[in-house]
């Protein structure tokens, strides 16, 4: 039996140090098992195209979980989740930003997302999406 959450967490943020502390919160407090870092919309949503195939039986790094943030280079969090709910995809998403424009936090809760965290992330910011 697995004690990790969350078999595996993408993280989706152009912050690489924003990424390197939140995958250590998500190892230290044991949320993840596999924690696996992009940097922009366009590279998040390859590594899901990659990993969550039916053709990858295994499916040991399709993520239970995705952290997206919004305000990104190449391909917004907004551009990720539009493209995430045209493949009908069920992708469990959750928006971590350092947003608090209203505009931003109403068009992401516009999209079919577990919820929105803001910015830093920690394990008590995470207890309301725990798996059970």
């Amino acid at each position: 039996m697995r004690n990790n959450p969350f078999n595996c967490v993408l993280l989706v943020d152009d912050d690489p140090i924003t990424n390197i502390v939140n995958e250590k919160i998500l190892l230290k407090f044991g949320l993840a098992e596999h924690v696996h870092k992009t940097f922009n919309g366009e590279e998040g949503l390859a590594f899901i195209n990659q990993q969550c195939t039916k053709i990858n039986l295994e499916q040991k790094h399709c993520p239970d979980l995705v952290l997206l943030d919004i305000n990104m280079p190449v391909m917004d969090g907004f551009q990720v989740l539009e493209e995430l709910k045209n493949k009908n995809s069920n992708v469990n998403v959750i928006v971590l930003t350092s947003s608090e424009n209203p505009k931003d936090i109403g068009m992401a809760n516009g999209f079919s997302i577990l919820g929105i965290i803001s910015k830093p992330l920690s394990e008590k910011k995470l207890l309301p999406y725990m798996p059970t």
